[in-house]
C-alpha cells in the first residue's frame, strides 16, 4: 500500500514541526516517507526531485540549496547540484558538491567559489567550506565589475550570515595589479 499527495502552493505540506513547508508531492509507502519539490523554511529553499523524509531530517541526493539573507529580501547563498541533509533537531545542515566544479555563489558579497562541502550551523548563521581534499584549495572569484579578475585559492572558509563577512584561511597569495 501507498499513499501518495500533491500540494498546492496555496496548501503547502506543512512538517518538522510546522518548521518547513513542501510544495509538491509527498509518497508515504513500505519504503519510507519521499517526495519532490520545494522544500521552504525560515532561513532557506532546498529544491529536489528526490527527498527522503525521516522524523527529524530530510536527505536529498540533488539538490539545490538557496540560503536566504536575514531581512529576507535577498539570497545570501546560492549552490545548485548538492547532496544535502538537514538536521530539524540539530538544526544543521551538511551539503557536498556533486560536480567537481559546481559554482557557488554568494549574492551580498558578489563572491563565487567551487568548494566542495559546507556545514551550515543554522541557529548560529554560519556557514563553513572546505575544498577538497588533497587540492590546493577552491576558487574564490569577485564578481564585482570594479574587482575585474579578483581571484584566489581557499582551503578554507567561514560565512558570518549576521554579518555577511567571509574569513578565507589557507590563502597563500592574492595576486593583484594595477594597469
Amino acid at each position: 500500500d501507498s499513499l501518495w499527495a500533491n500540494s498546492s502552493a496555496k496548501s503547502p505540506f506543512r512538517m518538522y514541526g510546522e518548521v518547513m513547508d513542501l510544495d509538491g508531492t509527498f509518497s508515504v509507502t513500505d519504503k519510507g516517507i519521499s517526495g519532490t519539490g520545494t522544500a521552504d523554511w525560515d532561513d532557506a529553499t532546498l529544491i529536489s526531485n528526490h527527498f527522503i523524509f525521516e522524523a527529524d531530517e530530510m536527505f536529498a541526493d540533488t539538490a539545490q540549496l538557496i540560503i536566504k539573507s536575514l531581512d529576507g529580501d535577498k539570497v545570501t547563498f546560492n549552490t545548485p547540484n548538492v547532496n544535502a541533509a538537514v538536521d530539524f533537531i540539530k538544526y544543521t545542515g551538511y551539503f557536498k558538491s556533486n560536480l567537481d566544479d559546481n559554482r557557488t555563489e554568494f549574492g551580498y558579497n558578489q563572491y563565487e567559489t567551487n568548494l566542495d562541502e559546507v556545514f551550515w550551523d543554522i541557529n548560529a548563521k554560519r556557514l563553513e567550506f572546505n575544498a577538497s581534499e588533497g587540492s590546493e584549495g577552491a576558487p574564490f572569484r569577485s564578481l564585482h565589475k570594479d574587482q575585474d579578475s579578483l581571484m584566489f585559492l581557499v582551503k578554507k572558509a567561514d560565512f558570518n550570515l549576521q554579518t555577511s563577512i567571509i574569513e578565507a584561511h589557507g590563502v597563500k597569495e592574492i595576486l593583484v595589479a594595477d594597469s
